[in-house]
């Protein structure tokens, strides 16, 4: 993680990891546990955010490479999905999130983490704000990721911006995956021969 404006080290960038503390905050503000397990990355685990920041989390780098067809299925292998848990508490609407996928290509682009120029970034989760909040609950996102099949370097982003006055309880996310999966088309052999679809 890292502040995203010009010093990567600034004390604004409160991401954290660790065992979320609701009493500091409020029913809304964060969750009294993890989704699962015991741990979460939020945006301050005993606070608020802070005023005028923006905050970049980023996962591993990693690949998306498509395997090989297999006799079982024919159209699973392109349908990856970004999947996480999130507990979101923003001020108002200045206050912004979104998830965007950066696509390296050079080694200096990999260790700055920036995107190549022939490969622009790609907002997978446009802006939120304040009207998106959870209101005190924790909602599973689910994100195709299509478009990603076959890259061999890829971040994915959760941004966060806060604007100069303002503060809540903040971003909270959990259980943060890429997902491959696919259709499996068929028809019931009951007389009905109605057409099914299985996720």
């Amino acid at each position: 993680h890292q502040y995203s404006l010009e010093y990567p080290y600034d004390v604004k960038d409160e991401w954290q990891l660790g065992r979320p503390i609701p009493e500091a905050q409020g029913p809304n503000g964060a969750p009294p546990y993890a989704y699962s397990g015991r741990w979460v990355f939020g945006t301050d685990l005993d606070g608020t955010y802070p005023d005028a920041a923006q905050m970049e989390l980023l996962s591993p780098l990693m690949q998306l490479t498509i395997p090989p067809a297999d006799s079982t299925s024919t159209n699973y292998t392109t349908r990856f999905n970004l999947v996480f848990h999130e507990w979101l508490d923003l001020a108002d609407s200045n206050d912004i999130v979104r998830v965007e996928m950066i696509r390296p290509v050079t080694g200096s682009e990999i260790a700055k983490r920036i995107s190549n120029p022939g490969k622009p970034i790609i907002t997978l989760v446009p802006n939120r704000s304040s009207e998106q909040n959870t209101t005190g609950s924790w909602r599973r996102v689910i994100v195709p990721i299509e478009v990603s099949a076959n890259e061999t370097n890829i971040y994915f982003k959760f941004f966060f911006r806060s604007d100069a006055s303002g503060n809540a309880g903040g971003w909270y996310l959990d259980d943060v995956a890429v997902i491959q999966g696919g259709e499996i088309n068929g028809t019931y052999t009951n007389g009905t021969n109605a057409q099914v679809v299985l996720l």
